[in-house]
């Protein structure tokens, strides 16, 4: 019984996660090598499409080619310009976002739009401007660890932040107990993303902790439960609790706890 609590707690070997956390952070410093490069490409969107453009009617063969770049910039450039249109922020800070998602894609062999358009959906969710580029970069990482899209992975992780009132700066933290959970049971970071709220209000409300909600999710879905019935299961166990039947109510007296939220804070949902 210990062992399992201990489990669902995800106090568990973290080996595995140091040793991928090292290597994630070690894609990030590929970055730097090509900031000088990409510094004049983020600044310079509306003349590089020019230049390339006029090409495109003088050549022939290479023709397929250049508009496939130009409309991989185009993409990326209308990209930024709605997120431009949510940040609030002056032209020079964007120029710096610009720069910021190209070397983000550019480090972790991300797409660039879908670089961009993470930028927009964590901006969205409540990411203050100002921790954009460290968000991003532990979304980054963690869409490559779980072997997710960009997209989900930042659904997934300001889901988790705002269920528990958490910074952005708290994302690389929560990214590995997503991760642990990941490894530990059995469970993909889409099924994660698409399943995380229907538990994590009910949760959060009611003390239990981020860590024993995916380290139970982590032991269900090994044994065989689907991540949203998991989900499912430990929302209308904690609704349970706080809202007791009779038989729990007495069950409560006989514990000595006033109710639920007593119950939980002396012995965890898994006791």
């Amino acid at each position: 019984m210990t062992e399992d609590v201990a489990r669902l707690r995800l106090t568990v070997d973290s080996e595995g996660l140091d040793k991928s956390k090292q290597k994630l952070k070690g894609l990030a410093k590929a970055g730097g090598e090509t900031e000088k490069s990409l510094g004049r490409v983020a600044g310079g969107g509306k003349l590089l499409t020019a230049s390339m453009l006029g090409l495109i009617g003088g050549l022939t063969g290479v023709t397929l080619a250049i508009r496939k770049v130009v409309g991989e910039w185009l993409a990326f450039d209308k990209a930024m310009v709605e997120v431009s249109t949510i940040a609030g922020v002056t032209d020079k800070r964007m120029k710096e976002m610009r720069k910021s998602a190209l070397l983000l894609s550019e480090a972790l062999g991300l797409d660039a739009t879908e670089a961009a358009q993470g930028f927009y959906q964590a901006l969205s969710a409540g990411v203050e401007e100002s921790q954009i580029e460290e968000f991003m970069g532990s979304v980054g990482k963690f869409s490559q660890a779980a072997m997710t899209d960009v997209a989900t992975a930042t659904d997934l992780l300001t889901t988790a932040l705002n269920s528990y009132n958490l910074e952005a700066t708290d994302a690389d933290a929560v990214s590995e107990k997503l991760f642990a959970t990941i490894k530990l049971g059995k469970t993909t970071g889409a099924e994660l993303a698409r399943s995380f709220a229907r538990a994590s209000g009910a949760a959060s409300n009611g003390d239990v902790s981020m860590s024993e909600l995916l380290g139970t999710i982590a032991q269900l879905t090994k044994k065989g439960v689907p991540t949203a019935e998991a989900f499912t299961q430990i929302k209308a166990s904690i609704q349970a609790l706080y809202n007791p039947s009779k038989e729990l109510v007495a069950i409560y007296e006989e514990l000595g706890v006033s109710g639920g939220r007593q119950l939980i804070n002396q012995l965890g949902l898994a006791g």
